[in-house]
């Protein structure tokens, strides 16, 4: 029997590449693998063929670029397992998973075979995971898979395609017939394969016609373009509101069509922002775009009518305020936290939801008071009705009026046709939440305590009384009360909002939930559910961050969660490479060191590994004489600091980072001398 050798750089390949020949030619060839770093001049001579998985590259060895025995392979996937990929929901987002973050040429085969109707995204490990993406597509590599990945489609190492297979078969000289049942069988699967693809087409298709006839049903005009302004639906209702002459608008470039029916706008402009424009016959038309996907194009969906059946201002308020709410719910379960105190503070939050009292949460930036606010509305008889964010701090004060207690048509140089509902009026049966309400004015403020105590509104420009049914959730980081008692906010106001207390608990006074909130954003950002704290950072690096305030509390523990990502190589994260201004917090206790705290950290530092005895005698020279005992206090003081460490047995007193920058810093300025 002839003998042929399979080489690969590892052994998935190796082992999917023998098997494949190993099942093709077993009656003609005997067949062996190795790996590449195994292959060498005596092996070589013990065969007719060496294959060799993909094209030579800078990388191959020159030896074998022109060596006969060598068949470089054009590897592609085999179309037994090919039609996996066919089970994909149209439109949905899929990884493709490798080990590595080249695209290679297994992602580009799977795109040159026409997969256009779901939209595929590399992953490898390191990416920031989507959970959102629960499909993933992989070539024989799904270890490297996302943990929350539901379905995996394995096509398999990609094996030589039917060109290789039939040179292989024609330099050792096989027969004939086996060359025409391979062939025969390689197009059986292509075939099959090709049959899939084109059902799958013909779903997309009858899709489309589904699309087609929901859009000649809406009673409002519609039109979907492409991200090159091509129309690729429309309603007839699109083409009266518009006064649009063309019976026929598909596959046409929708700005060429409104310079036609002169309507003058830049299509840039409305895709980016809601504009109000005039038809044909000088009616206002309000226009709208929202950026949808259609298949493997990015695309946009332009929505028209006139402003008399759908007011502009309220419109686009409530298109922002949903979607923030569907982007981000947030519940108990979201507060990241095993410390006990806070576990309380969480359960008196808990009960005060099934309350309908006012609510004012203080605390300082980053303890999460908007997700406390967000839980108490979901975890309320309120949750199925608006939650509404006002932030104080982001509206100018002369826009609070109509921002929240809306206003009628004609009240104001600028008022909106129709007027426009408040935010007060659109949080109806729901939750209105006053963010940095410590930032209200103290004129609007007696308008909110009216509000409050009697539960109705009156728009600008109107005389009528709105009831309104909403419950008030207030949230500062600043004192209120210390704000009340020098006049810079109203008592009556905070007495009244501040029937339900909570008061948030910043990390330094938790330190436990240090290592909590990092591991946890660990996952997020590292892509690994094991990763620990510990297998990030040194010990020294962690020992200090334990020590640190956080004064950003959780929304700095995020970031330097995000900072250790960009800058971690193979070894852990040293107190050194922290960000510089986390390391000069430490700075402000310098000013604290004693004279002789100075001179034996100094000791330590030009004498590396130094003994209490040693330490003692240097002292001595500098005429600065203490006990052995004195000495042994001041080492532990300065050991409880984290500027040393002081090493079991003989191992002496090693100054640590942390020293140094303390010492630096002194000397810099002169401090002591």
């Amino acid at each position: 029997m002839k003998s042929v050798l399979v080489v690969a750089t590892n052994n998935p390949t190796k082992d999917a590449m023998h098997e494949y020949l190993h099942n093709i030619f077993y009656e003609y060839v005997n067949i062996d693998s190795c790996l590449m770093s195994e292959l060498d001049e005596e092996k070589e001579k013990k065969y007719e063929l060496i294959i060799w998985p993909g094209q030579p590259t800078s990388r191959t060895p020159e030896q074998y670029i022109n060596n006969d025995k060598i068949i470089f392979c054009h590897r592609t996937f085999n179309y037994k397992k090919i039609d996996r990929i066919f089970d994909i929901e149209p439109n949905s987002n899929v990884y493709f998973v490798n080990d590595n973050n080249l695209v290679d040429e297994a992602l580009q085969q799977i795109k040159e075979m026409g997969v256009f109707y779901f939209n595929i995204i590399p992953f490898y490990p390191g990416c920031k995971v989507d959970t959102n993406i629960t499909v993933a597509i992989t070539a024989g590599e799904a270890k490297y898979a996302p943990k929350h990945i539901d379905k995996i489609i394995d096509l398999g190492c990609r094996v030589p395609n039917i060109s290789d297979i039939s040179e292989i078969a024609y330099r050792l000289n096989l027969p004939i017939k086996l060359i025409n049942t391979l062939t025969k069988d390689y197009l059986k699967s292509f075939t099959k394969a090709a049959n899939n693809f084109n059902l799958q087409v013909e779903k997309l298709f009858n899709t489309q016609q589904v699309l087609n006839n929901i859009f000649k049903c809406i009673d409002e005009g519609v039109c979907l373009i492409n991200d090159k302004g091509i129309v690729k639906m429309a309603n007839d209702k699109f083409r009266q509101i518009l006064c649009i002459s063309d019976s026929n608008i598909i596959e046409k470039n929708l700005l060429d069509i409104f310079e036609d029916n002169d309507i003058n706008f830049d299509l840039d402009e409305i895709i980016q922002e809601s504009k109000v424009i005039k038809n044909k016959n000088k009616k206002d038309i309000l226009i709208i775009s929202y950026e949808v996907y259609e298949f493997r194009e990015k695309s946009y969906l332009i929505h028209v009518n006139y402003t008399g059946s759908i007011n502009k201002k309220e419109y686009i308020i409530r298109k922002k305020f949903d979607y923030k709410g569907t982007l981000k719910k947030y519940s108990f379960e979201d507060y990241i936290t095993k410390d006990k105190t806070t576990l309380d503070m969480l359960e008196i939050a808990k009960k005060i939801s099934n309350n309908e009292s006012c609510v004012l949460i203080q605390g300082e930036s980053g303890t999460g008071k908007e997700i406390i606010a967000q839980s108490i509305h979901y975890n309320s008889l309120r949750k199925d009705y608006p939650f509404i964010p006002v932030n104080f701090a982001a509206i100018q004060p002369s826009l609070l009026d109509s921002e929240l207690f809306g206003y009628e048509e004609g009240s104001f140089t600028g008022a909106v046709k129709g007027g426009s509902k408040g935010l007060f009026e659109m949080a109806h049966k729901g939750t209105i939440f006053f963010d940095e309400i410590g930032d209200a004015p103290l004129d609007f403020q007696v308008r909110l305590l009216r509000v409050l105590q009697e539960k109705e509104i009156r728009k600008i420009g109107s005389s009528e009384r709105i009831p309104i049914d909403v419950r008030f959730i207030a949230a500062t980081n600043k004192n209120l009360y210390d704000m009340v008692s020098k006049g810079l906010f109203r008592e009556d106001l905070f007495y009244r909002i501040n029937v339900m207390p909570i008061d948030t608990i910043p990390i330094r006074r938790r330190k436990s939930d240090i290592p909590v909130i990092f591991n946890y954003f660990i996952k997020d950002y590292f892509n690994d559910c094991d990763m620990r704290m510990e297998d990030v950072c040194t010990e020294e690096t962690i020992n200090y961050l334990m020590d640190y305030d956080f004064k950003g509390n959780v929304r700095e523990i995020k970031n330097l969660v995000e900072y250790c990502f960009c800058i971690k190589g193979a070894k852990k994260i040293e107190l050194c490479e922290l960000p510089k201004y986390m390391i000069k917090t430490g700075l402000k206790s310098a000013q604290t060191i004693t004279e002789y705290e100075y001179s034996i950290l100094s000791i330590i530092n030009d004498n590396p590994k130094i003994g209490r005895y040693k330490i003692c005698k240097i002292l001595n020279s500098i005429e600065k004489n203490l006990s052995e005992n004195k000495i042994r206090t001041i080492l532990k003081n300065l050991n409880n600091h984290k500027y040393i460490v002081i090493n079991n047995t003989r191992g002496g007193c090693e100054i640590t980072y942390l020293g140094k920058i303390i010492l630096n810093h002194i000397n810099d300025n002169n401090s002591i001398r």
